[in-house]
């Protein structure tokens, strides 16, 4: 190595992600020494619901968050969150069980072999799927299904940025439109006093649009590069798995449908429980247990 790299490797380096964050809560603390602290007056309203008052704002006492009691502060946000965080651990849980049954697996061979002459097909299928289980989730808890997505991609002759749309676009459908989303809508919905899910039939026309115009603009790319590879923008760049052949995923049997038969239980029943007997946080985490 020459001396030049050496130095060139020896400059100013991005800080550690932790670093970062220490630093932003760190400015945060020191400003409410400086920012004038204000709340918002609530009133009841018609239906007798206690509301925020838009015109009710008005300045208090300051009170200044000293830099010392950080990691405390850091301790009680994760008790007071504490129904979200166990949450989100039940549900990564149960999606990756799910896929260390190899259900997934046998079902991406059972739709590479049967729409291998209409491939597009297979990504009508995923992206409807991805897109209802999405409803009740969060995108992040369908990475563990990005590598069965990618292998099923490859092996009809797509490359991996069809994979990473049809995974990533499907996933994100639930939470963008939010009619059944725990860490968005039913947040929101409490804090601004109004209805659990409230505006559910206008954000589902939402998704349906989503999920038509998506679906066409995937598959009109896949189309294209499928029939010439080298229009594909990873034209060149090395797969991080290889195709593979569809034989090599396990065959579909009897446990595998029970599996799948289970998730797509579950999804639905987790749309009618929130939707009408105003489920949450409990009750989406202890489904997913189950």
């Amino acid at each position: 190595m020459s001396i030049e790299t050496s130095k060139k490797k020896k400059g100013i380096q991005m800080p550690h992600t932790y670093i970062i964050l220490f630093l932003i809560v760190l400015v945060v603390c020191l400003l409410t020494y400086v920012i004038p602290a204000g709340e918002y007056s609530t009133l009841v309203n018609e239906a007798g619901k206690e509301v925020i008052d838009p015109n009710g704002f008005h300045f208090i006492e300051n009170t200044p968050v000293s830099p010392l009691t950080i990691f405390n502060l850091i301790y009680q946000g994760f008790v007071k969150q504490s129904k979200l965080i166990f949450t989100m651990l039940f549900i990564a849980g149960g999606v990756q069980m799910i896929v260390d049954t190899e259900a997934m697996h046998a079902l991406m061979r059972s739709l590479a072999t049967k729409f291998n002459k209409t491939p597009r097909i297979t990504i009508i299928v995923m992206m409807i799927a991805f897109g209802i289980m999405s409803v009740p989730i969060q995108m992040n808890y369908f990475i563990p299904f990005s590598s069965i997505v990618l292998m099923l991609c490859l092996m009809m002759g797509y490359d991996a940025l069809t994979a990473a749309a049809v995974i990533i676009t499907a996933s994100s459908f639930g939470s963008t439109c939010g009619m059944l989303n725990i860490s968005t809508t039913a947040i929101a919905n409490g804090m601004a006093g109004l209805p659990l899910y409230h505006g559910m039939g206008f954000r589902w026309i939402g998704f349906v649009c989503m999920i038509i115009i998506t679906t066409f603009c995937i598959c009109h790319y896949a189309e294209k590069v499928r029939k010439d590879p080298t229009k594909s923008y990873c034209y060149g760049i090395k797969n991080v798995i290889e195709p593979g052949d569809p034989e090599s995923l396990p065959l579909m049997n009897g446990n595998h449908l029970l599996c799948l038969f289970v998730l797509a239980a579950g999804v639905a029943l987790l749309i009618v429980g929130c939707s009408q007997w105003e489920w949450c946080y409990e009750q989406t985490a202890v489904c997913f247990l189950v």
